[in-house]
């Protein structure tokens, strides 16, 4: 399971500092506000914070594992809502 925490690890630090350059103006490709991009960097960055914690003691790797790819599987979530519940024209 470890390996898992810690591709899910690099995956949120990767997409989070981008985040965190794109809201600070150091990074042109934004893709959405300021205040959304610091909003995804703070959120990525510390579950990928904790789930290098839970790596690197390996504790619990299952809840590390899950704080780490939870911003994920929720984002997916409410994307498929939206599409399934948005207006189509």
């Amino acid at each position: 399971m470890l390996p898992f925490v810690w591709s899910f690890t690099a995956l949120d630090l990767w997409v989070g500092a981008r985040c965190l350059l794109a809201s600070l103006g150091l990074l042109r490709h934004r893709r959405c506000s300021r205040h959304t991009s610091m909003c995804f960097a703070v959120v990525l960055l510390a579950a990928a914070a904790f789930g290098m914690r839970s790596a690197i003691t390996g504790v619990d790797a299952g809840l590390g594992l899950a704080a780490t790819a939870g911003p994920w599987a929720l984002g997916i979530v409410v994307m498929f809502v939206v599409l399934v519940t948005g207006r189509q024209q």
